[in-house]
């Protein structure tokens, strides 16, 4: 029988061992709101937010300009500089994201591919166009579609008003911050920011949680969460890396109970008998948790659903806290998921 790896995930030690404003055109109409999670003390604990800042910008693009990095021309009146990136962080290849542009819609079907809920991070911008990180002529990007820009969710504004965080020792460790493969520690500096692990000084702050992911974070005490933010009524699309490395991928709506097989996107996203996916014990201990009725931890598409990753047939309901919770994916080529947004009863 062949053998399925269950992907691992190592939170950090604790700290002792570890050496704008713009013209209108910018209101957000998305409900907002907060969910509170408490963490509890253990090997580590796997934490996602449901939520996203609400919108700086709402707009069309107008054109493109395509390249190592692209220029979008936007039809609002930007100010300039008032989304560039951070200054480069030490031992980070590069400066921290503080923006991204969201493409809100496909207006190009005939090319096969999907550019609605696609984010790219805002490098710098002028009065009228925006810099991004990424080819855009690669992701199918035209210049003519709807566009939102908004402020990442970062370290600082997930842990805004959370307690039990102990400063320079409950590490958080933040997978493919710099790169596919790689994951980068934080540690809380007691003041309400956050240090590089590395190095006990370089601030992180800013470091961003990027939409539809998370975070491992091995608190030495309960902590209880408490974020705000926008609910995201759009999909998104979320890059799963492949080369088997760690991918936190999380359900992106603040909901008690969310199926992640229901609507069959995550399945689509995941190579059949291929690619792994496997939940987390949410009680501290951190090991792969057992789906009910399954003979094992980690689940695989069969084409039509989930079904174990132990014996390659029994089904699998994956079933995840929208709140706070995420599963990890291991995947063999970068893939995306596209996260379905969140239905508000009116």
């Amino acid at each position: 029988m062949m053998k399925t790896p269950t992907p691992k995930i190592t939170a950090l030690l604790s700290g002792a061992a570890l050496l704008a404003s713009l013209s209108a055109q910018a209101v957000s109409t998305n409900p907002v709101g907060y969910t509170s999670t408490t963490l509890p003390v253990g090997a580590g604990n796997i934490f996602a937010p449901a939520f996203v800042n609400a919108d700086d910008v709402v707009g069309t693009a107008v054109g493109v300009a395509a390249g190592a990095t692209s220029t979008i021309t936007v039809s609002a009146t930007l100010s300039a500089g008032a989304f560039d990136e951070s200054v480069d962080v030490a031992f980070v290849s590069k400066g921290y994201p503080k923006y991204y542009l969201e493409v809100l819609n496909d207006t190009n079907g005939a090319d096969g591919i999907d550019t609605e809920g696609l984010i790219l991070d805002v490098v710098s911008n002028t009065v009228s166009g925006v810099v991004v990180g990424a080819d855009t002529s690669a992701l199918g990007v035209q210049g003519d579609e709807n566009i939102a820009i908004r402020k990442h969710m970062t370290l600082s504004d997930v842990f805004s008003g959370s307690t039990g965080l102990i400063g320079f020792t409950d590490a958080i460790t933040i997978y493919n911050e710099d790169g596919p493969g790689t994951s980068v520690g934080h540690l809380p500096d007691g003041a309400g920011g956050f240090v590089l692990a590395a190095d006990f000084a370089t601030i992180t702050s800013d470091a961003p949680v990027y939409p539809g992911t998370g975070f491992v974070i091995n608190n030495v005490s309960p902590v209880t969460i408490t974020p705000t933010g926008a609910v995201k009524l759009t999909d998104t699309q979320v890059v799963i890396y492949g080369g088997s490395v760690v991918n936190l991928v999380s359900a992106m709506k603040p909901l008690a109970l969310v199926d992640l097989g229901a609507d069959g996107r995550l399945n689509d996203a995941l190579a059949v008998f291929t690619d792994v996916g496997t939940s987390y014990t949410t009680d501290g201990t951190l090991v792969p948790a057992v789906p009910a009725g399954a003979p094992g931890a980690g689940f695989l598409n069969n084409g039509l659903g989930f079904v174990s990753a132990t014996d390659f047939a029994t089904p699998v309901i994956v079933e995840v806290d929208g709140t706070s919770e995420a599963i990890v994916v291991s995947a063999s080529a970068g893939t995306v998921y596209k996260a379905s947004g969140t239905v508000v009863a009116q």
